[in-house]
């Protein structure tokens, strides 16, 4: 990055890379800017500037950082004026070479940063890797990965670093290898029974590795904070705690006891009840528990779902039903017929038996 140092070839440089860059988002944007990923909204940004007017602010940027002695309030603005233009979806195509620059000599002061220069800080990595995934590899070589370790060490620190982290583990397998090696999944467990507030990014890291690992032993460990989710009645948390659950599930049934599993049903149950706004999550986790396992308990949940699928009004909900209802139809002829045994079906309403026509059930006693 020394290059930068440098006024006279930063355009041609940017020019150069113009193509690589323009290809590479291509097609990605949409991508990363899905649901999973973890970036801060900055409501007061600057009106976007012209590419000269990128250039202009950014090299004078570099060229503070580049001052050794930077005054507190100093460097507390340069982070800032960072800050406030890392979370843009579209920047100039030289603005990934200024932040390579930026980034590598912000992560050689890092240790030097106080609690809110390293929040600062963070927040820029948690942006710049929700946005592109063209970072990742910079951001291994600046050490970044032992950096966002470091954080779950600080309270004020650990929601911006599990967020890095999440956006991080989304793309780069190395990442998560570096993850598990260092016992990450551990980690995770332990800020969370010391953590008096929960951040919502911890959570949805639990879900990012849930979804990449199938080691029974790392999954195992999650299902316990996991079902202690489900208890708070935040509906977002209790969502994805049903969305993680169910990523576990897909990945490895055997991690689920009998005693889990009841709990688990029981759980589904009251959510189908109050028909909050976890029901679809917790339905597709049954849907995936009735694919692969069966027991009485799963058999007497879906038959009083099915009696009661005149109650909802979303389609959503009644597919899902119907596909539970399906998954055990197949694993139990009994349940088939008590199913057609009951006076069920005169009684549904016809936008009911127009679902059930999309999704038949197997009839295997015929």
């Amino acid at each position: 990055m020394s290059s930068l140092r440098s006024s006279n070839n930063l355009k041609q440089q940017c020019q150069q890379r113009n193509a690589i860059l323009s290809e590479k988002r291509k097609g990605r944007r949409e991508l990363m800017l899905a649901s999973q990923r973890i970036v801060s909204v900055i409501e007061d940004e600057s009106p976007r500037l012209s590419p000269r007017g990128y250039e202009e602010r950014y090299r004078d940027i570099y060229e503070q950082l580049n001052e050794n002695k930077l005054e507190e309030k100093q460097f507390n603005k340069v982070l800032e004026q960072i800050y406030n233009n890392s979370s843009r979806q579209n920047h100039p195509p030289f603005t990934e070479m200024f932040m390579c620059g930026v980034i590598y000599k912000l992560t050689q002061q890092y240790i030097l940063m106080n609690i809110h220069q390293k929040q600062m800080f963070l927040g820029i990595i948690q942006n710049i890797t929700g946005f592109d995934s063209i970072y990742n590899n910079e951001l291994i070589k600046y050490n970044i990965f032992q950096i966002l370790m470091d954080s779950l060490n600080e309270n004020e620190l650990i929601g911006l670093g599990c967020g890095c982290l999440c956006n991080l583990l989304l793309d780069s397998p190395l990442i998560l290898k570096y993850s598990m090696e260092n016992q990450l999944p551990q980690r995770l467990l332990k800020v969370f029974e010391t953590c008096q507030k929960i951040p919502y990014s911890l959570i949805w890291l639990i879900r990012c590795i849930s979804s990449k690992v199938h080691d029974e032993k790392i999954l195992t460990s999650f299902l316990p904070l996991t079902i202690r989710l489900l208890t708070i009645p935040e509906d977002k948390t209790k969502t994805t705690a049903f969305v993680i659950l169910g990523e576990i599930v897909t990945n490895n049934i055997n991690v689920i006891s009998n005693n889990y599993l009841i709990t688990l049903l029981r759980f589904i149950n009251f959510s189908c009840e109050v028909n909050d706004s976890a029901i679809t999550a917790a339905l597709r986790l049954l849907r995936n528990i009735t694919s692969q396992v069966y027991c009485e308990e799963i058999e007497e949940l879906c038959l009083n779902l099915f009696l009661k699928n005149n109650d909802y009004s979303s389609l959503t909900t009644r597919r899902l039903i119907l596909d539970c209802v399906n998954n055990v139809s197949d694993a139990s002829k009994s349940f088939s017929e008590k199913l057609f045994k009951s006076n069920t079906f005169c009684d549904l309403p016809s936008k009911t038996l127009s679902v059930m026509t999309l999704f038949p059930l197997k009839r295997k006693w015929l």
